[in-house]
C-alpha cells in the first residue's frame, strides 16, 4: 500500500514539473504595436478661410492660420502692423469681407485688387471703407507690385488695381510695360477725371505718404464710381 501511495505522488509531482516546464517554453503573446497617432493635417479647399475676429493681431493669425494661404476677415477687421508683417512673410492672400447691410457697395469693386507697398492707418481705413471686397496684395517694392498687375490682369484675374507705393512712376513706367496694362500715377481726385478722359486705365498708381483718409477716400470713391 506505502509503496502504491509514494508511486502515486512520484507520478502527481512529475506530472506538475512537466506542466510548468510546459509552461515556461511556450511563446510569450504577441503585443500588437501602438499605431503611431495620425498628424492632423489642414484641410485643404479653395474657399478662403474665415476669420471671423474683430482685431487681427500677430497672436491670433499664429494660434489659427494653421497651413491656410488664403484667409477673409470679418468686416470693419482691424489688423496690426505685426499681423500685416506675418501675413506679408507667410505668404497669405487676404480680404476682408463685404458688409452686408441695406446701402451695399458698388458691385465694381468686386474685380479690383489693392496692391499695398506702403502702408499707413489710413490706407487700412479707406479700402475697408471703399473697396472692402478687393482682393489685397502685400508686396515689398514697386517692382512686385507691378508685376503682380500684369499677371493678374493678363490672365483676367482681376479687372483693375490700385497700387499704394511711393514710387509711382517707376510702379507706372513697370507695369505700362505689357500691353495688357494702362498704368497711370495720380495725385488727387481731378486726375482721375484728367486720366480717364485721355486713356482707358486699369491701373492706378498713388502714393499713400502723408494722405488723409478723406483724401483717400475721395480718390477711391472716384476710381470706383467710373
Amino acid at each position: 500500500m506505502t509503496a502504491s501511495i509514494d508511486e502515486t505522488l512520484l507520478d502527481s509531482i512529475v506530472a506538475g514539473v512537466l506542466d510548468r516546464l510546459r509552461g515556461a517554453s511556450a511563446p510569450a503573446p504577441q503585443v500588437s504595436p501602438a499605431k503611431p497617432a495620425e498628424a492632423v493635417v489642414p484641410k485643404v479647399t479653395s474657399e478662403p478661410f474665415s476669420l471671423a475676429d474683430r482685431v487681427i493681431t500677430e497672436a491670433v493669425l499664429d494660434s489659427k492660420l494653421n497651413g491656410v494661404k488664403s484667409v477673409r476677415f470679418a468686416p470693419k477687421a482691424i489688423l496690426t502692423p505685426t499681423a500685416r508683417d506675418y501675413l506679408r512673410v507667410h505668404k497669405i492672400d487676404w480680404t476682408i469681407a463685404e458688409r452686408t447691410s441695406g446701402k451695399g457697395q458698388n458691385q465694381s469693386s468686386r474685380s479690383w485688387a489693392a496692391v499695398i507697398v506702403h502702408s499707413t492707418s489710413a490706407v487700412d481705413r479707406v479700402l475697408t471703407d471703399v473697396l472692402p471686397a478687393a482682393r489685397r496684395e502685400l508686396l515689398s517694392c514697386p517692382d512686385d507690385a507691378a508685376r503682380f498687375a500684369i499677371a493678374e490682369l493678363s490672365r483676367g484675374g482681376i479687372g483693375a488695381a490700385v497700387l499704394l507705393v511711393t514710387q509711382t512712376h517707376r510702379a507706372t513706367c513697370l507695369a505700362n510695360r505689357h500691353s495688357s496694362v494702362k498704368a497711370v500715377a495720380i495725385r488727387d481726385a481731378a486726375d482721375v477725371n484728367a486720366a480717364r478722359r485721355q486713356l482707358r486705365a486699369n491701373v492706378w498708381c498713388i502714393d499713400p505718404s502723408g494722405r488723409t483718409y478723406f483724401e483717400l477716400r475721395n480718390i477711391l470713391k472716384k476710381l470706383v464710381s467710373g
